[in-house]
C-alpha cells in the first residue's frame, strides 16, 4: 500500500473503521494463528450507529501532514 500511495503522490490515505465482534457477541480471545476473521467474524459500524462516531479514519499519512481532531468534519486534513 505504501508503494502505491507514494507512486500516486498521495500524502493521506483514508479508510473506514469496522467494529468486529465474536459470533456470540462476547469478547473473544484472539490468537494470531487463528486470525481475526475467525475470532471476530461479524463486522459493522457500531461506533458510528450507536455512539454517532465518525468511522472515517486516516490510515496512512506522510510526515508532512498535520492531522487535527475533527479534520474529517471540516472536509479536509490540515496540512502544514
Amino acid at each position: 500500500m505504501l508503494t502505491q500511495t507514494e507512486a500516486a503522490r498521495r500524502r493521506v490515505v483514508g479508510g473506514l473503521m469496522l467494529d468486529r465482534v465474536a459470533a456470540d457477541g462476547r469478547l473473544a480471545i484472539w490468537r494470531p494463528q487463528s486470525g481475526l476473521d475467525r475470532a471476530f467474524p461479524l463486522g459493522g459500524h457500531l461506533t458510528h450507529r450507536i455512539l454517532q462516531g465518525d468511522p472515517r479514519k486516516i490510515v496512512i499519512a506522510h510526515s508532512s501532514v498535520r492531522a487535527i481532531a475533527k479534520s474529517f468534519d471540516q472536509g479536509e486534513v490540515q496540512v502544514s
